[in-house]
């Protein structure tokens, strides 16, 4: 009898072989329908049918393993982990689904070494990947998620528990539970460990999408010194409606401390906004009520059409780029507080002025006729109401016409409304006396500058 069909066989005995104190070695192509204790696995393994552990059983991989679930599931009903990789080991685990569904103590997958999950559903009660110090977690195209609360709801897990170095890319990060202790990624430390974790194109979708801190209800050894970091960097991506960010100190007793960066278009709630990169975009997903804000150069904000934005106060820098969609504007109110008002659409002005006015070569058009077009600009109505719209449709019509009235130096008339690429407009020439920086309900954008 060959090994496989040897394992197979014992596999199936049932409770038979429980009494084993060490797990038994099996080189193993594919795994019988029950396991019963827990094997190690050396070879790399195909599916060929959903596989249940019992008795707490699981499966330890030990060496340079692929492990492909073929479409299939594995299904651990007990208190133990699923799957067990041990040090040294280099582990890819492919195309289809872990399920931990009877465990609230312990991980579903623990990594002690290398390990890539590309395409597969972890679906745990506790928490359903942990990293261990000194590992390396790789998870893309991936589903990995957690629900587990403690009934007095003063712990929590997530789908992610990172105390190695992991990156995420092109997944789906989420818990279960609505309870505030619910997280999607925790990144831990550890005695002299630090750990990094990047989630890249993925979608955080938890009460808490990032939790730092220092784990020491377990007995966990504390952080050593203040170079002991978790860190979290987010590229891309979504942070789910209403989730928090949770960034601080590991723990009020150590030097440990957490850190989050946040860098290209990221979805999430104002709270992203404290950990900005340059150049980075956040897309407001969550209605903001209440809070205290600066909106600062360097990065963009994006208040969408269906987002409600009502601050007990904000600071916007002369430079901020702050982009508010729809016939809308922020405006400050009397107590000192910020709202968006509806407003009049500006979009016909807005996309006039970019394509025309907007970089025009003031050198070459005689001063009357420059002067009639920033009378023109001048008289557009930058407060207009809804009800006031046909003010504002009139205002465009006059730019319109003072558009066309420009006269060239030499005398000869300009094409009215020409392409860009012939009305003699340079980019790189701003003219300076527009005011059209403040106009409201474009669209396309607002630019808030020396607002307060």
């Amino acid at each position: 009898m060959s090994k496989t069909k040897n394992y197979i066989f014992k596999g199936l005995l049932g409770t038979a072989f429980a009494f084993l104190a060490m797990p038994f070695m099996v080189n193993a192509q594919e795994l019988a329908e029950r396991i019963d204790t827990t094997v190690t696995v050396t070879e790399d393994v195909v599916l060929t049918h959903d596989v249940a552990l019992t008795n707490k059983a699981k499966l330890i991989i030990n060496g340079n393993v692929t492990i492909d679930l073929n479409g299939q599931t594995l299904e651990q009903a007990s208190e133990n982990y699923a799957i067990d990789i041990q040090k040294g080991s280099v582990v890819t685990i492919k195309n289809g689904s872990i399920i931990c569904s009877g465990n609230n103590s312990s991980s579903c997958v623990r990594n002690y070494s290398e390990l890539t999950l590309d395409g597969v559903v972890v679906k745990s009660v506790f928490t359903a990947v942990k990293n261990e110090e000194e590992s390396t977690l790789h998870i893309m195209n991936s589903e990995i998620s957690a629900s587990w609360i403690s009934a007095d709801k003063t712990k929590g897990s997530a789908a992610v528990q990172n105390f190695g170095t992991a990156d995420i890319t092109d997944s789906l990060l989420y818990h279960e539970s609505t309870e505030s202790l619910a997280v999607a990624v925790y990144a831990l430390t550890y005695k002299d460990f630090s750990s990094k974790i990047t989630v890249t194109n993925s979608e955080l979708r938890a009460p808490q999408a990032v939790q730092t801190y220092y784990d020491n209800l377990n007995g966990t050894p504390k952080p050593t010194t203040p170079d002991v970091v978790a860190e979290v960097e987010i590229n891309g991506g979504i942070i789910s409606e209403g989730s928090i960010i949770n960034i601080r100190p590991l723990d009020a007793t150590t030097p440990a401390n957490g850190s989050l960066v946040v860098k290209g278009e990221v979805v999430g709630p104002i709270s992203v906004l404290d950990y900005l990169a340059e150049n980075a975009t956040l897309v407001i997903n969550t209605d903001v009520d209440g809070g205290d804000y600066e909106f600062n150069e360097g990065y963009t904000v994006i208040i969408p059409e269906d987002i409600a934005f009502n601050a007990d106060s904000l600071i916007i820098s002369d430079t901020a780029d702050v982009r508010i969609e729809g016939n809308r504007d922020l405006v400050e109110n009397e107590d000192g507080s910020w709202s968006i008002i509806e407003t009049a659409d500006y979009t016909a002005i807005a996309d006039f002025i970019h394509q025309y006015i907007d970089g025009l070569d003031l050198t070459i058009y005689t001063e009357e006729s420059l002067e009639v077009l920033a009378n023109a600009l001048d008289a557009i109505p930058l407060d207009a109401t809804p009800d006031q719209q046909d003010l504002v449709d009139e205002a465009f019509e006059q730019l319109k016409a003072a558009y066309d009235a420009l006269v060239l130096i030499d005398n000869e008339p300009i094409e009215e409304n020409p392409d860009t690429s012939d009305s003699g407009i340079m980019s790189e020439v701003v003219l300076g006396f527009v005011s059209f920086i403040g106009i409201a309900g474009c669209g396309l954008y607002v630019k808030k500058a020396n607002a307060r």
